[in-house]
């Protein structure tokens, strides 16, 4: 039963030459209340259509450098979009914290961030 939760986007435009792109990002869940019910969430469109996902955390969890390798991408522009959510779930006792740093993109050319 969610309570209370918040996302965030950041997005790049790159242009592949070879049809490859990787992401990668640090990343920390604090689950705040001890609760072990809270969770963190990411996900990693491109051109609108989502390529991964995962769960980042539910209770506290430290990750470190998560890599997503992208591939098949056709020649031109690309938008990709690295969608980030946390939620409380049961109460609102506690907030969790989901904290991103060191966001990479990389391919044969990253046009815009």
């Amino acid at each position: 039963d969610p309570k209370e939760g918040s996302g965030i986007v950041k997005s790049f435009t790159v242009q592949p030459v070879d049809g490859k792109a990787s992401v990668s990002f640090d990343w920390k869940f604090d689950e705040g209340d001890g609760s072990n019910s809270d969770g963190a969430v990411y996900f990693v469109k491109v051109d609108g259509v989502v390529k991964a996902s995962g769960v980042l955390g539910r209770d506290d969890a430290s990750g470190n450098d998560l890599t997503v390798n992208l591939t098949g991408l056709a020649a031109g522009s690309h938008t990709v979009e690295l969608v980030f959510a946390a939620v409380d779930v049961k109460d609102t006792s506690g907030t969790s914290n989901l904290y991103i740093d060191d966001i990479k993109v990389t391919s044969n050319e990253v046009v815009s961030s």
